[in-house]
């Protein structure tokens, strides 16, 4: 058993008896001892009292059939005077005065106090918490998630706080969670159904504090996780994400700066919407926000991604010039400053550059006869600048 000094404390409340000796230590009584500095004396075969020399505190056990009793006490005098020789029934080696705390196990056992409002310990004087201020509670909504958030300023005495729910205000409210910090999110909820919550303060000594007041907070949709490329064909910027379910449909909003304003340009029942208005050479920022049909319960605007809007892809055709070299033809695009030829000798292969050219078409004279070989254009630049 593991004894601290002071009352100890324990969360199961098995509380402390006081309990009075009145067995007078005398010859007839003391039936063993033990140990360099250490004492044991046998009363009527029962109770043991044990102690090392000089020491502060007494370990006590009275033993029955079912069990062992340990009961716990200080001395308030040096113990290095008490030797087996003088051991008598003389007044000042009895015990009879000595106050003994009992506990029934291992636990070490709660502190003693006068009264239910008691704030000092009768025998440690430590003091403890009797009442707890009931916590002041807001409501809000975790952005990525769209769950309700449940927020409270800390509570002095306060080890942990329950979180409460129902799903009318003065309906049947159920304890959901326990946690130690001062936020929890309900993951629990459902999109689009509203919820009303209250907190109570727990303190280490079971001390419950009243309940909060109640808020209440509507699910909503978790925002969308969006991902920006290119149309390789237009060269537009394509907004993509995953279908969360109970959206009925996706806004898109385009700002020209990240801390910029964003405007809503689109709307779509999809995963993926292609910003068909932006301008090549032109960087833009987007943001989605996915839409219940609960006007309450639409989600928070993603992350901003941002994305260049590319030229289009150049069609090219492939004849053969009188020589008989490869001639590859396009139609001007606009806004670009020149064009990059490639090729390869397999369709899947590794290509190389060939070179660059303003024109609107380039002849292969470096073709070799007999070998057959794959092109593709690259628009070089976005305007001469």
């Amino acid at each position: 058993y593991t004894w601290a000094d002071g009352c100890g404390k324990s969360t199961t409340k098995k509380g402390w008896t006081e309990i009075w000796s009145t067995v007078s230590w005398n010859s007839a009584n003391l039936k063993d001892w033990h140990g360099t500095g250490k004492y044991y004396t046998y009363l009527n075969g029962e109770l043991v009292f044990k102690w090392p020399e000089g020491g502060s505190k007494i370990d006590y056990r009275y033993c029955t059939r079912s069990q062992e009793r340990i009961y716990y006490f200080y001395c308030w005098e040096n113990w290095s005077g008490w030797s087996p020789t003088a051991v008598t029934a003389s007044s000042d080696k009895e015990v009879q005065t000595r106050t003994v705390y009992r506990y029934l196990d291992a636990e070490l056992g709660d502190h003693t106090y006068s009264g239910a409002t008691d704030t000092s310990c009768d025998v440690c004087g430590e003091t403890r918490i009797v009442n707890l201020s009931a916590p002041t509670i807001a409501a809000s909504n975790d952005e990525a998630t769209g769950k309700p958030k449940i927020s409270w300023s800390k509570v002095t005495g306060a080890s942990q706080y329950e979180l409460y729910w129902a799903a009318s205000k003065t309906g049947t409210y159920t304890k959901i969670a326990t946690t130690t910090g001062t936020s929890i999110i309900n993951k629990s909820a459902v999109a689009g159904k509203q919820y009303y919550y209250k907190v109570k303060a727990v303190s280490n000594e079971g001390v419950v504090s009243s309940y909060s007041n109640i808020v209440n907070r509507t699910c909503d949709l978790p925002r969308p996780v969006v991902t920006a490329t290119n149309v390789a064909s237009t060269g537009k910027v394509k907004l993509s994400w995953t279908a969360i379910d109970g959206a009925e449909q996706y806004e898109l909003y385009r700002a020209t700066s990240k801390t910029g304003t964003y405007s809503k340009i689109g709307t779509t029942s999809k995963n993926y919407i292609t910003n068909t208005s932006a301008e090549a050479g032109k960087t833009y920022y987007y943001k989605v926000k996915a839409i219940h049909s609960n006007s309450a319960a639409s989600s928070a605007c993603s992350s901003a991604v941002s994305r260049m809007c590319a030229l289009k892809r150049p069609d090219v055709s492939i004849s053969l010039t009188s020589g008989g070299d490869p001639m590859l033809k396009w139609k001007e695009i606009s806004g670009a400053a020149g064009y990059e030829i490639f090729r390869s000798t397999s369709k899947s292969g590794t290509y190389t550059s060939l070179g660059t050219t303003a024109k609107l078409k380039y002849a292969d004279k470096t073709a070799e006869d007999g070998t057959t070989y794959y092109y593709t254009a690259v628009n070089k630049a976005i305007d001469a600048a």
